[in-house]
């Protein structure tokens, strides 16, 4: 989930020469942008799960509030807000590393 343009994010991942994800939910996908749950409601649909099997990793708080609206997990990325501006996530981390070392830490994810 992005609140990313379409065009932009394809090309980023392009020039990367990473694939782009099979589910993909566009800002341009939803009514409501966030802090609205729809969004990560959507992503949950598309993916065929319920929102509260999802882990969403965000960096801000209108994505911390969304995903934990929808029913989904919430890690807080503490890399461009304080873990105090994103205080309904469920747990912080402080960089990507981190967030993998929890995930397997909780079960979520296998080690490796």
């Amino acid at each position: 989930m992005t609140s990313g343009d379409r065009a932009f994010v394809e090309a980023r991942f392009a020039a990367t020469g990473l694939p782009l994800p099979a589910v993909r939910v566009y800002g341009s996908d939803v009514e409501h942008a966030k802090p609205a749950p729809d969004c990560f409601a959507l992503a949950a649909a598309r993916l065929g799960v319920d929102p509260s099997a999802c882990v969403v990793v965000e960096d801000a708080p209108a994505g911390i509030r969304a995903a934990v609206a929808a029913g989904c997990t919430a890690i807080g990325l503490t890399t461009t807000h304080a873990a105090t501006a994103l205080g309904q996530a469920h747990m912080c981390a402080a960089s990507l590393g981190e967030v993998h070392e929890l995930l397997i830490a909780r079960g979520l994810l296998g080690g490796s």
